[in-house]
């Protein structure tokens, strides 16, 4: 989840993405890391955050072009499942859920049919 990530073009350059910052930088700041792959639910439920998203049907195709740096440092890798890709819901009294992807863009989703 921590290792650089970037898009190669088709002329062979790469475009790196910014680096989420490591789990020591961010115990550093305060946090209290959780680092796995599955789902859990925070703060009374409030909060639910995926795991990750399994590929299963014939129209994912990936995102072509996007790399990993390679483990050692040294390289680029292709990635295109970008497997940890998540999204965290939170549930807002009265309102419905509001849903934030990995892209950083925020929609809300409003309840249709309450119980």
């Amino acid at each position: 989840m921590f290792r650089s990530r970037g898009r190669r073009f088709p002329d062979g350059r790469m475009l790196a993405s910014k680096d989420v910052p490591g789990i020591d930088a961010l115990t550093a700041h305060g946090a209290s890391v959780v680092n796995t792959t599955r789902r859990h639910v925070l703060l009374d439920a409030m909060f639910y955050v995926c795991g990750e998203f399994p590929r299963v049907t014939e129209f994912e195709h990936g995102f072509p072009g996007h790399c990993r740096e390679t483990e050692d440092g040294q390289d680029w890798e292709p990635d295109p499942w970008i497997t940890d890709e998540r999204f965290i819901a939170v549930n807002i009294a009265e309102k419905g859920l509001v849903v934030f992807r990995a892209k950083m863009t925020c929609r809300p989703y409003r309840q249709r049919h309450r119980a």
